[in-house]
């Protein structure tokens, strides 16, 4: 099977948004703008990562662009939206960048 989010995408264009709450820093939002492998070999793999940016109260505005592993993304968030090609982006989730 092909890797259908092997591209890296701009930030306004993110493959998925992941969303949660840290103690630390408050909410998290992460943008996922590469996934290096298809979705059957990221299960296999503990050490499997996106390339994404993540906003919080920690970068102050900003993102903060890198690899994240996986697992550590699916603890503390949830998918809150997923480009299919299909459906547009909602009004709140474009908030996202604005804000």
């Amino acid at each position: 099977m092909k890797n259908l989010c092997g591209k890296t995408r701009k930030v306004s264009q993110p493959y998925e948004i992941w969303q949660g709450e840290t103690r630390d820093v408050g909410t998290i939002t992460y943008l996922v703008l590469k996934k290096y492998q298809t979705p059957e070999a990221e299960a296999n793999n503990p050490y499997a990562r996106w390339f994404v940016a993540a906003k919080s109260a920690a970068t102050f505005g900003g993102y903060d662009m890198g690899d994240n592993y996986i697992a550590e993304i699916k603890q503390i968030a949830r998918r809150i939206w997923v480009d299919d090609g299909t459906t547009p982006m909602p009004s709140e989730i474009k908030q996202l960048f604005a804000a």
